[in-house]
């Protein structure tokens, strides 16, 4: 009498089929799950800093009892370094009004391998532009570089323009998020922003031109557009 062997498992065949399917939906899925968790880490990190940014003017107004802080010392282009800082803190605001280490003169890099500076390479969303440590440090001479208790580095120098007949003036920062860590890309861990110091308000935005800016940040690899796009958003990163 014949009998037919119940089938207990799968022949290999199958067994490989399923893992083909398997590592292409696995293919498909992680790279995006994958940017959409650095997008969010990096939107979070963004936020908190342009809170803290924001206690900046009010409180500086308080302390110098003016509203136009382009006037005050603490917003001038001082002594800058940080082995000599004077006794009225001139050009010293991150000193008093963010938790931060004064580090150098200029765009400072990392030291002694660890992330207290800014990268030794950046690059554009598109991945089209790049720019070195030696070249960020052509572009903005004569900058003064802090390092934030929470891991960013910032870079600043006073600026001025002229606005229907009268003078502009603002501090132009550049921020690296997480220090020298990956991916640092000009709108993800890297920005420019300005801060306004010539009116009563001391608000931190930027300034841009030309096309959108979210098209200025997906091209520009000094992030030009990337932090008036995340603002303009919500503080969501839309662009990448």
């Amino acid at each position: 009498m014949d009998f037919k062997r119940k089938r207990l498992g799968f022949t290999l065949t199958e067994i490989m089929v399923a893992m083909t399917i398997l590592g292409v939906i696995v293919a498909l899925t992680v790279p995006g799950l994958s940017r959409d968790y650095t997008r969010r880490e990096f939107q979070t990190a963004i936020s908190k800093f342009y809170a803290d940014m924001m206690q900046v003017g009010p409180l500086a107004q308080v302390t110098i009892g003016s509203n136009n802080l382009a006037n005050s010392v603490l917003f001038t282009d001082g002594n800058f370094n940080c082995t000599n800082i004077s006794a009225n803190n001139e050009g010293h605001w991150p000193k008093l009004f963010l938790s931060s280490t004064c580090r150098g003169a200029n765009v400072m890099g990392p030291a002694n391998g660890k992330t207290n500076g800014f990268a030794d390479k950046y690059r554009s969303i598109d991945g089209k532009s790049t720019m070195t440590l030696t070249e960020f440090n052509e572009k903005f001479p004569h900058s003064l570089t802090y390092v934030l208790d929470g891991g960013q580095v910032i870079c600043f120098k006073r600026m001025k323009y002229n606005y229907n007949g009268s003078q502009k003036v603002y501090q132009e920062i550049y921020i690296d998020i997480n220090g020298s860590k990956s991916p640092n890309i000009a709108g993800l861990d890297f920005f420019k922003l300005h801060m306004q110091l010539s009116d009563s308000d001391g608000d931190v935005y930027e300034v841009y031109s030309g096309s959108k800016p979210e098209a200025d940040c997906i091209s520009h690899v000094d992030a030009t557009g990337c932090f008036t796009s995340v603002m303009n958003n919500n503080f969501k990163i839309k662009y990448y």
